[in-house]
């Protein structure tokens, strides 16, 4: 039997400010980093997992697989079992990205106190930039190629803290270790993620909250020019607006404040049908805001049928029970397919494949 923690109504409303708080500190110190000037490091912006990729990367609140370890470590407490993910990106101009990720729920009867209740989390990324043309000077000919890749590794936990109200409080937090690459020269660096989340109801709709700072870390130093990570903060709400009607519509909201550009927001729905057909669609405000240069419009008009469709995002997930004749079963394989256009600069498609035992 679980451990509950019995919470007097004064301090749920500590709690609430403390959570508000959170935010607020987190949007002041965004605020603060705007002009912080280039990152490295890029490659940790890049979405992981289809679900996610399709609904418009809002995914703070709603993080509740594997993939929880990138987007919001808080929402491995969201898992009843072990569950393995791997993604791969098909990026533009021939990048491929690919995430893979395993989560495993601690059970209070196996493991001994201070595992139990615990849920851990290993997650590694792998960016290859394919082979690049080397130049000396300005040839017709290249002088060879070399290759550049990037790589992190995250180690992530997360439990319940608090239960208020019936309802808990989770705190996930992820080390990472990064490393580029760059021909013979190299780079190494080290960053931690930090996240809450909160399910709440209104009325007879159930919300969640979250919120989480990524990329909290030590700068990254090529031959004798450093440069810092992406500093990133998050908040997020998923909502289920027409649960009163048993309707599996889900919707997802996040604001991101990042060190290195504007505020962005995000907004993804998801329409499950017989827990089997995932339907998704998504909106990230940040790809569309640079829309007339990733199309090529500042340069003259664009004629890509997708182009006008730049910022959205579309995808579809089919999750197939393992016990056969079981809808219902919790064990399950996830298949999901996400497509993300970037205008004249080419279309992503991104694939994942989860297993939950």
């Amino acid at each position: 039997m679980s451990e509950k923690i019995s919470v007097p109504a004064r301090r749920v409303h500590a709690f609430g400010k403390i959570f508000l708080g959170f935010s607020l500190i987190s949007v002041l110190a965004a605020a603060g980093l705007w002009a912080a000037g280039d990152t490295s490091a890029n490659f940790l912006k890049i979405p992981a997992g289809a679900r996610a990729t399709a609904l418009g990367q809002a995914y703070t609140a709603l993080a509740d697989d594997a993939s929880a370890i990138y987007w919001n470590p808080a929402g491995l407490s969201s898992l009843k079992s072990n569950e393995f993910l791997i993604s791969h990106n098909i990026w533009f101009q021939d990048i491929q990205h690919s995430y893979a990720a395993v989560a495993v729920p601690l059970d209070a009867n196996t493991f001994p106190r201070p595992f139990a209740k615990n849920t851990l989390g290993l997650a590694v990324t792998y960016l290859d930039m394919g082979a690049i043309e080397r130049r000396a000077s300005n040839t017709a000919s290249p002088d060879g190629s070399f290759s550049a890749n990037d790589l992190a590794v995250s180690l992530a936990f997360s439990r319940n803290i608090l239960n208020i109200s019936g309802r808990p409080l989770s705190l996930g937090v992820a080390l990472k270790y990064i490393r580029q690459t760059i021909d013979k020269y190299s780079a190494d660096s080290a960053a931690a993620d930090a996240g809450l989340l909160y399910p709440f109801s209104i009325g007879r709709v159930p919300f969640r909250a979250g919120a989480v700072v990524q990329n909290l870390g030590t700068s990254e130093k090529f031959i004798d020019q450093s440069y810092p990570l992406p500093l990133t903060y998050k908040a997020g709400v998923s909502f289920l607006p027409l649960e009163a009607y048993r309707q599996p519509l889900c919707v997802s909201f996040d604001v991101e404040f990042p060190n290195d550009n504007d505020t962005s927001w995000k907004l993804g729905a998801e329409y499950v049908a017989a827990r089997v057909i995932s339907l998704r669609l998504g909106y990230a405000s940040r790809i569309a805001d640079v829309k007339d240069v990733i199309t090529g419009s500042s340069f003259g008009s664009s004629s890509s049928a997708t182009s006008a469709f730049t910022g959205f995002t579309a995808g579809v997930g089919f999750s197939i029970p393992l016990s056969r004749g079981s809808s219902s079963s919790s064990d399950r394989i996830n298949v999901d397919y996400a497509f993300a256009p970037y205008g004249e600069l080419g279309d992503t498609h991104t694939i994942s494949l989860g297993i939950k035992w």
